[in-house]
């Protein structure tokens, strides 16, 4: 009988072997202390005899068990890159969520970054700048009970620089921040002018919105005179110094919606993805920060992106106004949030479209600050620069628009 350790044979290997043909074929020259001595253990031969027991649960029932089990099942070349295959996908997996937390780790990162400057700027701007001289006055509300009058503008885009030519080469629209801010007072001036026409001496302010041109688009950048963070302070400095000397003539009630210019696009370019995350939000409280000791305007915070309303009787809805169909859009609204929606209040377009939708029913679509832009050029509906002034009166809904073009 060949008792001797085989080539490649390890030490182990040769114990199960010796021990198989003991147990197995019970030889009379090979004996468990014959065993110990051949595979070279420092124990008692006794020890090995206990340890590989042939019952049910011993130590040489284990190892038929698992013998048998390697030699019935066939494992292929194509088992072990299948199994390669699996573990390398395991290990990409959690590479893969290794990177992405270290993604969201910058984005979060570069987001409290860009808040921090913000905040850093906007505290800045508000330590340099010359405080406004809040009007002592203090205005009595003695219109008359049954009218009121509201004052809508629309899309500023503060920041751009454009200059859209005709089919001659002739200037059909020019814009820039110091022509947005001479529109402006030449809104205010108008303004007080219908005010004193109509004796009221308090009015509500719509704004609906894209008061920033924004960075929506590569291309913009040839066309912005500053960043979209210097904008806003720029803006919200210069429209509360508007509504301040407003106030001089009436109180105000102001109510703002946010714009599709001032959506903050964090992580993709697609929008609405983060509805509430919106530079139009920053620009309210700045501007009603800076008015806050003035008792002649009412600011009002908006908790949504649109304003709702009611106006001697009627339920206004305010929104910036990016609806295909306006008409449906009123029906719609009134179908998600329950409410009685008697006029759409809208901006988005640069054109002025009012329409009657019903009795005492209807649509009020603003021009816009900026005018004439390439935008409004693509849509082949051009307007000059405007804004609206619209009378309301108790049981007759809108009874005077007045349209404020702009130079």
């Amino acid at each position: 009988m060949d008792y001797k350790q085989r080539d490649n044979e390890s030490k182990i290997d040769y114990l199960l072997r010796l021990a198989e043909i003991k147990i197995e074929e019970k030889p009379d020259d090979l004996e468990w202390v014959d065993i110990a001595k051949y595979c070279g253990f420092n124990c008692h031969y006794d020890s090995l005899r206990k340890a590989l027991q042939p019952s049910e649960y011993g130590g040489y029932a284990i190892y038929k068990y698992l013998k048998s089990k390697l030699e019935n099942e066939v494992i292929t070349d194509d088992d072990v890159l299948r199994s390669y295959e699996l573990k390398k996908q395991e290990l990409q997996k959690e590479k893969i969520k290794i990177q992405t937390e270290k993604l969201n780790l910058n984005q979060m990162l570069r987001e409290e970054a860009r808040y921090e400057l913000f905040t850093e700027r906007a505290i800045e701007a508000i330590n340099n700048s010359i405080p406004l001289v809040i009007p002592e006055i203090h205005i009595e509300n003695n219109n008359s009970l049954n009218r009121e009058g509201v004052l809508i503008f629309a899309d500023p885009h503060y920041g751009k620089d454009l200059e859209i030519k005709g089919l001659r080469s002739e200037i059909l629209n020019k814009y820039s921040p110091e022509i947005f801010e001479k529109r402006m007072w030449q809104l205010l001036e108008e303004t007080v002018g219908i005010c004193n026409k109509e004796n009221f001496t308090s009015i509500k302010i719509l704004s609906l919105g894209d008061e920033l041109e924004g960075m929506l688009r590569i291309g913009q950048l040839m066309n912005l005179r500053y960043g979209v963070i210097e904008s806003a302070i720029k803006y919200s400095y210069f429209i509360a110094s508007w509504l301040n000397e407003l106030s001089k003539y009436v109180k105000i009630d102001f109510y703002s919606t946010y714009g599709n210019h001032t959506d903050l696009r964090l992580l993709d370019n697609k929008k609405g993805t983060f509805p509430h995350e919106n530079i139009s939000k920053i620009i309210d409280v700045l501007v009603s920060e800076i008015l806050k000791d003035n008792q002649n305007v009412t600011f009002n915070q908006n908790e949504t992106d649109k304003i709702f309303i009611n106006i001697q009787g009627f339920n206004i809805l305010g929104i910036h106004g990016e609806e295909k169909d306006i008409a449906q859009s009123i029906k719609d609204y009134g179908f998600i949030y329950n409410e009685n929606i008697d006029y759409i209040v809208s901006g988005h377009k640069h054109h002025a479209n009012s329409s009657n939708l019903g009795r005492l029913k209807g649509s009020i679509g603003a021009g816009s600050i900026i005018g004439l832009d390439d935008y409004s050029m693509s849509l082949k509906k051009v307007c000059d620069p405007s804004a609206t002034f619209v009378v309301f009166e108790k049981g007759k809904g809108k009874k005077i628009e007045y349209q404020i073009t702009l130079d």
